[in-house]
């Protein structure tokens, strides 16, 4: 990598106005490398979900969408695999075996408020002139 004396600077800037807005008006903030390079101060909603740790990690609010459209098909599905015994007349099955579509659905919630996060963020970044956060703050 060529070091860029310019890119420098303006990193240099960023980093200070982000500090002097933490210390100034108390808000968190987070310092983070956006899509384009640039350091930016983003306000943790603008940030939107966390992109740290191990893994891949969804970063946009199509791919929370496709995620919460897939864990609520197979919740479903498998919420109908579980129930069809009831409607035989054979011996109910036991109870243990809607923990699964539970845990699904509690998950695809999950999974459905990550995106709700993510689209207000992409919402307030695009109304604000923000870049899109790099993977990991500064």
């Amino acid at each position: 990598m060529v070091y860029d004396a310019a890119r420098q600077r303006r990193d240099d800037a960023a980093a200070a106005e982000h500090e002097r807005l933490v210390r100034e008006s108390g808000q968190q903030r987070i310092l983070s490398r956006g899509r384009n390079g640039e350091l930016v101060s983003y306000l943790p909603e603008e940030f939107g979900n966390g992109r740290t740790g191990i893994g891949p990690k969804i970063s946009t609010a199509r791919g929370y969408i496709v995620l919460v459209a897939i864990a609520g098909a197979v919740s479903v599905f498998l919420t109908i695999i579980v129930a069809s015994p009831y409607f035989d007349p054979r011996p109910n099955p036991p109870l243990f075996v809607w923990v699964i579509p539970l845990m699904l659905f509690g998950t695809t919630a999950l999974f459905a408020r990550y995106m709700v996060i993510e689209v207000r963020a992409d919402r307030l970044r695009r109304e604000r002139g923000l870049p899109t956060p790099s993977q990991q703050p500064f």
